[in-house]
């Protein structure tokens, strides 16, 4: 139960999520692949077996641990920016929202202000 998911409920500040998941990926990568690396390399006749094996399965575990949510945030980012949908620095647009009274800010998140402004995105066919 040590390394069970578990979602923000309640977030702070822009792009909270994504970076938990980047310490959880990063911590338990680093400490999959090391505890298993050091075990490996302690068996006599394996050189070099448990250093591959580390890397490998904490590659691994890094990815299922957050590191596969981390790259298909970014993905998902850099095609939107390329295809000029978003700005990069989404945060920074919102917080502009936010000065111009369309938009107002809750804790790590945005509102509409009018309700009738959000009907009308809404309404609105891709």
């Amino acid at each position: 139960g040590a390394f069970r998911r578990r979602i923000v409920d309640t977030k702070t500040y822009p792009n909270q999520g994504i970076r938990l998941s980047v310490r959880n990926a990063v911590f338990v990568g680093l400490g999959y692949g090391l505890s298993v690396g050091l075990v490996l390399e302690l068996i006599p006749g394996q050189a070099g077996l448990g250093l591959i094996l580390g890397l490998i399965l904490g590659l691994l575990a890094g990815l299922w641990y957050g590191g596969l949510d981390v790259i298909q945030h970014y993905s998902l980012r850099f095609v939107l920016t390329i295809t000029r949908y978003t700005p990069w620095n989404y945060s920074h647009f919102l917080d502009y929202a936010v000065e111009r009274i369309f938009l107002r800010k809750v804790g790590g998140g945005y509102i509409f202000i009018h309700r009738l402004l959000m009907d009308h995105f809404a309404a609105e066919e891709a």
